[in-house]
């Protein structure tokens, strides 16, 4: 098959949740001996770093990106509150980006139209005029359901009056476009359900993030007393995140444990994280490897509030037998059993106690381990996923022949 993937952000270098996922569906296809356009929107939290793509991927998947400018504009939003229109979908539609695709498509064909992302959804009716391909979504989480839980959680009336607006609009456009594709890859069981109970009438399965389980070594040595986090710093759910955790949790972790540690890698730490002075506290900022940098600590902490689909780093995580400590929203979507293979805090205290109890408590530490890298073997794994996802695709084509 040829299969053009339009991507939301860079999918290389693979270095944060969102590429990671998009990168491991282009692997998948190109391991599986199918060839791939991709076409990426670059911007400036997500610039296309060219000197870290490699000249082989360039080569095999024609890599071209168009640059679009995301940056949130009050003016734009205090309009928009008087408007019925998504104001973040609208960030998203690009004349010069329609006139890339456009010429892609006319220089060649495609048997599947691969869009990694809601906000290309603007775009199928100029993808329409030129091929009949089958436009398939992959859902990477429900859009609208991270906006809602921003808004749950602000304490400003005024921002949370906003952010409701923002995620009412998002969630009308969502749902009304949802049979608009031929095929929908949801992320999770969960959000395929969501789909289908909304009059979802086209082919859905779920497709979880996958890894290369031959990548991640367990065997590695780590610090005894050390807590870490890594994700995007520029993503309000994991800035919520750690905002509430060093204000409830740390504080009683190191009331308790004096030597623990607590480090935080990750693109674009943002001013007020990076100023933060607290016991054991370490701003590491960007990391050459997030699995290196995972395996060096004894403990994952994935500390979110809000936030919708599946957490790319918790599946890492517990591919590198790490002992991962979440809440229940930070574990959605992924198949696991709690106190078995990860464990899921109820609250701020049970979560110190969690932490300081399994940084004392080696054993534990690796049954946890060894039984979230067993669930990443046997659900998540990239080989079995590649079979799975070129089986839809073959279903679509097949209901659109």
């Amino acid at each position: 098959m040829r299969v053009l993937q339009l991507c939301i952000k860079p999918p290389y270098p693979p270095n944060e949740g969102g590429s990671l996922a998009m990168y491991a569906i282009t692997r998948s296809l190109l391991g599986a001996g199918h060839q791939v356009k991709i076409i990426a929107i670059s911007s400036f939290k997500n610039p296309v770093e060219w000197k870290k793509v490699p000249q082989d991927f360039i080569d095999q998947t024609g890599f071209e990106s168009v640059y679009l400018d995301l940056r949130v504009k009050p003016q734009g939003i205090f309009w928009n509150l008087f408007s019925r229109e998504s104001y973040h979908v609208k960030r998203f539609i690009s004349k010069e980006l329609q006139c890339k695709i456009e010429e892609v498509l006319k220089k060649e064909s495609y048997d599947i139209i691969h869009l990694e992302s809601l906000f290309f959804t603007p775009y199928i009716p100029a993808i329409r005029k030129l091929t009949n391909a089958p436009i398939v979504l992959r859902s990477h989480n429900i859009e609208h359901r991270i906006w809602e839980r921003s808004a749950m959680m602000a304490k400003n009336p005024a921002k949370r009056f906003i952010l409701k607006h923002l995620a009412s609009t998002l969630k009308n456009y969502e749902l009304l476009h949802l049979n608009d594709y031929q095929g929908i890859l949801a992320i999770t069981p969960a959000d395929a359900e969501f789909f289908r109970s909304r009059e979802c009438k086209v082919p859905i399965i779920d497709l979880p993030f996958g890894v290369e389980i031959q990548n991640y070594n367990t065997a590695s040595v780590c610090e005894q007393n050390s807590v870490g986090f890594i994700g995007a710093l520029n993503w309000i759910p994991n800035l919520e995140g750690i905002e509430w955790f060093l204000k409830e949790v740390w504080p009683g972790v190191t009331k308790k444990q004096a030597n623990a540690r607590f480090r935080i890698a990750g693109r674009t730490t943002p001013d007020w994280l990076q100023n933060t002075r607290m016991q054991g506290l370490e701003i590491v900022g960007e990391v050459e490897s997030a699995a290196d940098f995972i395996s060096e600590n004894r403990i994952f902490a994935a500390p979110l509030l809000s936030g919708s689909g599946i957490r790319v780093k918790i599946i890492e995580a517990l591919a590198l037998g790490k002992t991962v400590i979440t809440t229940k929203v930070g574990a959605e979507g992924i198949k696991y059993t709690n106190e078995k293979n990860i464990l899921i805090a109820r609250d701020a205290n049970h979560y110190i106690q969690l932490i300081v109890d399994y940084l004392n408590n080696p054993v534990l530490c690796k049954r946890i381990g060894d039984e979230g890298r067993h669930l990443v073997e046997t659900e998540y794994n990239n080989e079995q996923l590649s079979h799975k996802l070129i089986l839809f695709y073959n279903q679509v084509l097949n209901s659109n022949s």
